[in-house]
């Protein structure tokens, strides 16, 4: 699964950001929720790739990484 948030931050100068996590998503129907009264239903995340832009440097500078 893909999890992508972006953002554009400005048109003048034209700046966006954004970050997507690529891996295995897990459905789990009882976990404690962090800030009750969340629901306890949740997808869990175990990411495999982590791509980035625009977050620690220019917009179009991309970084990317794999979770230890």
């Amino acid at each position: 699964m893909s999890f992508v948030v972006d953002q554009q931050i400005s048109l003048e100068p034209y700046e966006i950001r954004g970050i997507e996590v690529r891996g295995t998503a897990v459905a789990l129907d009882d976990e404690e929720p962090p800030f009750p009264p969340q629901e306890r239903a949740v997808i869990r995340i175990h990411p495999d790739r982590i791509i980035s832009w625009g977050i620690d440097g220019g917009s179009f500078d991309f970084t990317s990484r794999k979770p230890e």
